[in-house]
């Protein structure tokens, strides 16, 4: 038996209650194309590399299966066709082993994208840095609270005759951030698709 990935594309404006019963409406079409131990991954909402019909996001979604008879796949791959609301239905053969190996060359790991980053920082001679200690409020001591007494005093040299003033470096101050709601995120990110939609 082959092992088959399929990814399924599904346009971002729909409803995540309408995806769901997409992708389970997917399920059945490759169960009934003698598809067997099926697997789904929820890749969740992602931008698209390009406009698929006005459409600029998508929801992903990847199927593993395994099926006996090869012919059965491109009947299964026009039936997918066949569904309006689906952007995009690809079928490829898939290697775990492959795979694998293929993940491991790139230098990605289970652990996910930031360990990922961190490994390829390493690899061409940056510094990663870890997460910074957590001070309790009540527990920080004097040479933990900044200062004003703190700031360097650095020398600038305006010409070669005139005197050396010291000048002092004042940083910014960081200004507190303050927590996003997803919610606030999502109405942002549908009045962005709605401007882009009105310009098309």
């Amino acid at each position: 038996m082959k092992q088959y990935e399929l990814l399924v594309v599904l346009p971002g404006t729909m409803e995540e209650t309408i995806v769901s019963d997409m992708v389970q409406q997917v399920k059945t079409i490759v169960e009934k194309h003698g598809g067997e131990n099926i697997t789904m991954q929820d890749r969740g909402k992602s931008r698209l590399a390009y406009p698929i019909k006005h459409i600029r996001y998508g929801y992903f979604h990847i199927v593993h299966f395994t099926a006996e008879d090869g012919s059965k796949i491109t009947q299964m791959q026009q039936e997918l066709s066949l569904i309006r609301d689906i952007l995009r239905a690809i079928i490829t053969t898939f290697d775990p082993k492959m795979r694998a190996e293929t993940q491991k060359k790139l230098g990605r790991t289970e652990e996910g994208p930031m360990k990922t980053l961190a490994s390829v920082f390493e690899r061409f001679g940056g510094e990663t840095k870890g997460p910074e200690p957590m001070v309790d409020e009540k527990k920080r001591t004097p040479r933990d609270i900044p200062t004003s007494e703190t700031k360097e005093e650095t020398v600038v040299p305006i010409a070669t005759n005139a005197l050396e003033v010291p000048v002092e470096k004042s940083e910014p101050e960081a200004e507190e951030a303050t927590p996003i709601a997803m919610e606030d995120i999502d109405k942002k990110l549908d009045q962005l698709l709605e401007d882009d939609l009105k310009q098309v």
